[in-house]
């Protein structure tokens, strides 16, 4: 949503005339309408109509049950809220798109049952720009961007998962009978060149591939805008209240993790330097213009120094905005003062990369922290009241078992203040200082061009872990959460009541 809303930007400073159409919200009203197969409707699962943390899990529980449904009649898929998975089908994009373009497939029946397609064709556009994040958004561009093909339409493919591969990107990817284009880097320093030519539009400068597609990539660092929503139907998403995403900084501050190519994504300069009164100030107008209640933070890290200036600067201010992100395991988070400061000043979620406590894997990931000040940290940002996820990971080169059963050891010591977590495995990034001090023999990279994956490290950590076995036990001991199934209601409703799994 945020690119969307930086791209918008750049088009109204550019007098281009545009609109938004949410392809997310669409496919959810299809599901819920249950035209896929179902024998009836579904509720929709409203958390802003929720007063009690027992009716927030009842309209959660049908929701679930729902895609549980969804993901009988078309096995292939996996469906959960805000996420698809593949079923033996990543990262093989051939069979992806083969799946995605099934006649009978859910995508197809969306494409023709729902209203995406002539909500867009109705502004009978120039082009198209299908924003692709993650993988489980390919099936839904690969379709929706076919069919707006057969409709005349130039269709550019741009987002996270096209720059997370640009490298990886080449004529031989079968997303080009969904695509006549695709943009890498900032799209927005890129569209306002865009020309249209014999009824066709491209890029002056952009790479064309031998089927005539083409592949550009901007690499001036663009200016960091103020998000542009005005073409949202903000009405519509599914939320506790009106939260929006921001971006101050381009990239993590620490800047030294092993395992880390944040470096590749630097798109943008810093909004407004970083200075945390001048993000408070443009924060609260955005909040006074959309009438929001908070701001999801999609930085990769937002520095403890920052987040104590941005209470205050909110709190003068009397903005009454609740917010939240991603930030670090920092000595100056575990003094319960500060943690106060943030609370009072509209902090209300925060989630923490802390991958490992061990002490020696966390060495050798350059953390720069330790177990026992993550401990400190999540106890004083818990015990001032706000919603606690910590970040874990497994497989990274050297652990041993006696790593990650430390590190599962210590989830449970602290369970009192963490509210969720995550396990992922380690995947070796591109250009991260681990991959780039590797001896390239350690390394075995695929060379087919249908296949999207990361590199694959042949020096792995021994440690393996059960994720549901954890997750299980986790939440049958820990009954009570502060967070919530997305970032946008943890914000909003960690103060207001805690969900009980015993309701």
């Amino acid at each position: 949503m945020l690119g969307v809303g930086l791209l918008s930007a750049a088009l109204a400073e550019q007098g281009a005339p545009h609109a938004v159409v949410d392809a997310n919200l669409d496919f959810l009203r299809f599901i819920e309408s249950g035209r896929w197969g179902h024998s009836g409707s579904f509720a929709p699962f409203l958390p802003a109509h929720a007063h009690n943390a027992s009716q927030y899990l009842t309209g959660y529980r049908q929701q679930q049950q729902m895609l549980r449904l969804l993901g009988k009649a078309f096995p292939r898929y996996g469906f959960a809220p805000y996420q698809v998975t593949y079923h033996g089908e990543w990262p093989d994009l051939r069979r992806v798109a083969a799946t995605a373009l099934e006649p009978d497939g859910v995508w197809r029946q969306w494409v023709a049952a729902g209203s995406v397609v002539q909500g867009i064709l109705r502004h009978q556009p120039d082009w198209v720009g299908l924003s692709v994040n993650f993988d489980g958004q390919l099936p839904a561009a690969l379709v929706l961007g076919q069919r707006l093909r057969e409709e005349g339409v130039t269709v550019i493919w741009g987002g996270g998962l096209l720059n997370a591969f640009a490298q990886q990107l080449t004529e031989q990817t079968p997303i080009w009978h969904s695509a006549d284009g695709a943009m890498l880097g900032a799209g927005e320093s890129l569209v306002t060149s865009l020309e249209k030519v014999r009824g066709r539009v491209s890029l002056p400068g952009a790479r064309v591939l031998s089927n005539g597609c083409w592949i550009a990539s901007g690499v001036a660092q663009e200016q960091a805008r103020r998000p542009n929503f005005d073409a949202f139907p903000l009405g519509d998403y599914r939320a506790a209240g009106r939260v929006l995403p921001y971006r101050v900084f381009s990239r993590c501050q620490w800047r030294k993790c092993a395992f880390c190519a944040d470096a590749r994504y630097h798109f943008h300069a810093d909004r407004l330097d970083g200075n945390p009164e001048l993000v408070a100030e443009d924060l609260h107008a955005l909040a006074v213009t959309y009438g929001a209640d908070g701001v999801y933070f999609l930085d990769a890290e937002l520095p403890a120094a920052f987040m104590v200036g941005l209470a205050g600067a909110l709190q003068s201010r009397q903005a009454n905005l609740r917010w939240g992100g991603n930030s670090r395991i920092s000595r100056r988070l575990a003094d319960p003062t500060v943690a106060s400061q943030l609370y009072s000043g509209g902090c209300r979620f925060l989630r923490f990369g802390l991958e490992s406590a061990s002490d020696a894997v966390l060495r050798g990931m350059c953390k720069g922290t330790t177990a026992e000040m993550a401990g400190r940290v999540l106890r004083s940002v818990a015990e001032a009241g706000m919603g606690v996820h910590v970040y874990l990971m497994h497989g990274f080169p050297g652990e041993q078992v006696a790593d990650v059963r430390q590190t599962v050891d210590f989830l449970f010591e602290n369970l009192r203040n963490i509210d969720g977590f995550n396990f992922s495995e380690f995947a070796l990034y591109e250009e991260s200082p681990i991959a780039r001090a590797a001896d390239p023999d350690d390394i075995a990279r695929t060379a087919a061009p249908d296949f999207w994956s990361h590199p694959e490290y042949r020096q792995r950590g021994e440690g393996g872990v059960d994720d549901k076995d954890i997750e299980e036990r986790f939440y049958t001991r820990k009954k009570q959460i502060k967070c919530f199934p997305t970032m946008a209601d943890s914000i909003l409703l960690s103060e207001r009541y805690s969900l009980s799994f015993a309701d």
